[in-house]
């Protein structure tokens, strides 16, 4: 994994301690525009980022309704005097959201709660809050690898990883074991665990937690008094799973004694649910006063703009449209994903059966080993674990018109030769990608079922 160079630079040392712990993929997005059917039809088709595509008409539609404004003059001013005025905000619909959708114990309220632009700059403020220089945030492999940037930014803390071997189901009670056991090695190794970081449901694996595995978190944050973090940015991302058998999403609002703990703390947000992912909000819900002081302080210098409140306030302030939203949405994800399955049956690709969440992973070693069959290549190395496979792997996607990354590399992947895939983009450029995937690597074309 490569770092960034600060060779020759202006930086501060803290600057350049900060960019010593930062990885850099190799796999990054190629210039110009990504694909666009009017904008940009020569564009790559963009499988990597997680954005949920598929219901973006009904939400264009009902946000530019022309015969509602969107915006009243509060909007234009500093988010101080917005919060002070009469029209809907979102301080007070997403603390309504928790309530409505999150089954709490105890009413989640605005002292016991901070909203913020996005989930990745609250989770980076808690961290700074929660954390000493140098202490440790622990994660079980295979992990969410923007995960680092906000544990590094801006509290210099440090990543701990639990390798979890991949015949070990990391989101079942399985996986317990081997976090107590990092715990106690990071000790000896001299970094303290601070933090326990809970993604449900989780980034790369597209399912849920089982819940005896969630009160095993809270269980073990207790034993060592550690903070849990729990992300539940796709809470409502979950969706039927025909003849699989997996877990029902459960929040951690629902699991916990009133009042909360104070050493819980969730990051919500309906971006990812509702497809609004350039309207940066999110909400942290903390058992800790103290916490929530912290954070709402840390949050002036960068508060929600007015345009995202106004926008996503007109969406969660309609809760026939909210729930006409959300199960369409669920029905379109369920439909996306199974279009995916299909074609990995086809090609004979293992892939995690998906639940939940706008991804799944595919296992590419058959097309990497062919790929190394075509090369010159005397490596002794397999080839689902061979970076220069990989590598030619990437680019041979990108020179069709279709960018995806592998999971190994980045997000420590037990499982060699997999990659992230995201499926939400509009089914028409869903199969064009697929197309261009099969092209890459010479494979006969899998049959689509409209």
């Amino acid at each position: 994994m490569t770092q960034v160079s600060t060779s020759g630079t202006v930086l501060s040392n803290r600057a350049q301690k900060h960019f010593a712990g930062m990885p850099v993929s190799r796999h990054n997005p190629p210039p110009g525009g990504f694909y666009d059917e009017f904008r940009h039809p020569e564009g790559v088709i963009n499988l990597t980022t997680a954005e949920n595509g598929l219901m973006k008409d009904e939400l264009l539609e009902f946000i530019n309704n022309p015969t509602s404004p969107l915006f009243t003059s509060q909007h234009l001013k500093y988010r101080n005097t917005l919060l002070a005025s009469s029209v809907p905000h979102l301080d007070d619909l997403l603390v309504k959201y928790a309530n409505d959708w999150y089954d709490p114990t105890s009413p989640v309220t605005r002292e016991t709660s901070v909203t913020g632009p996005g989930l990745g700059a609250l989770l980076a403020s808690l961290c700074w809050a929660l954390l000493e220089v140098g202490e440790g945030v622990l994660l079980s492999t295979v992990f969410y690898s923007d995960y680092i940037r906000d544990i590094t930014y801006p509290a210099l803390g440090k990543l701990v990883l639990a390798d979890i071997p991949p015949e070990v189901d990391s989101l079942s009670p399985a996986v317990l074991p081997y976090l107590r056991a990092r715990i106690l090695s990071s000790a000896k190794e001299g970094i303290n665990v601070r933090c326990l970081v809970l993604c449900n449901p989780h980034n790369p694996l597209p399912r849920c937690y089982e819940e005896e595995t969630i009160l095993g978190y809270l269980a073990l944050a207790e034993e060592f008094s550690l903070q849990l973090i729990v992300d539940e940015a796709y809470a409502l991302s979950v969706y039927p799973s025909p003849g699989h058998s997996s877990a029902p999403f459960k929040s951690i609002l629902s699991l916990l004694p009133a009042p909360r703990p104070h050493n819980v703390h969730l990051l919500l947000s309906p971006s990812k649910d509702l497809g609004l992912s350039a309207f940066k909000v999110g909400l942290l819900v903390s058992g800790d006063e103290g916490v929530v002081k912290f954070v709402k302080k840390a949050m002036f210098s960068t508060p929600i703009s007015g345009a995202s409140d106004a926008v996503v306030s007109r969406i969660l302030g309609d809760h026939a449209f909210l729930k006409e939203m959300r199960e369409g949405n669920w029905v379109k994800l369920r439909e996306a994903f199974e279009l995916v399955k299909g074609w990995c049956d086809f090609h004979r690709l293992e892939y995690e059966e998906a639940s939940a969440t706008v991804y799944t992973v595919i296992n590419f070693t058959p097309f990497l080993n062919s790929l190394a069959k075509t090369t010159s290549s005397t490596s002794s190395i397999p080839p689902n674990e061979d970076p220069e496979i990989i590598d030619l792997a990437v680019q041979k996607m990108l020179d069709e018109g279709t960018f995806l990354k592998p999971t190994g590399e980045t997000m420590a992947d037990p499982i060699k030769g997999r990659f992230r895939m995201i499926f939400t983009q509009k089914p028409k450029t869903m199969k064009m990608a697929l197309r261009r995937i099969e092209k890459a690597f010479g494979l006969e074309e899998a049959p689509f079922f409209d």
